[in-house]
């Protein structure tokens, strides 16, 4: 089997511990798979069963010797883990924030002469 390295980012979902603490991360998931389809799936599966959602897949990339050669410190690491767990994943998380980007639609209530014609 190869090893993959697999790149995403994700949120915690309400069923998840993390979800009142963490507003996001940027996951790395090296996996040993037999191919790089089936490295993506058993990613996500692992982090869906974390009750996390991926909001993006970045990249599923084969880990060469030179792709090895270049991990900093904490991919090494997870790295050498994967290698004997099978998965394993670091997740570079960032604090919840307040949205900014929140939308609110004001309409006028109905007049209440139109409304079920009862009036109050």
């Amino acid at each position: 089997m190869d090893m993959f390295l697999v790149q995403l980012s994700a949120k915690p979902t309400k069923g998840s511990a993390e979800f009142n603490e963490v507003g996001g991360a940027t996951v790395d998931i090296f996996v040993q798979s037999p191919s790089l389809n089936e490295a993506a799936t058993l990613a996500i599966d692992y982090l869906m069963s974390r009750s996390w959602v991926v909001t993006e897949q970045s990249a599923v990339l084969l880990m060469t010797p030179e792709r090895i050669a270049s991990l900093d410190e904490i991919q090494t690491s997870t790295y050498h883990q994967a290698l004997s767990e099978g998965l394993y994943s670091f997740f570079a998380a960032w604090p919840v924030q307040d949205r900014e980007d929140d939308h609110v639609e004001i309409r006028p209530l109905r007049d209440s002469d139109s409304s079920s014609g009862s009036k109050h």
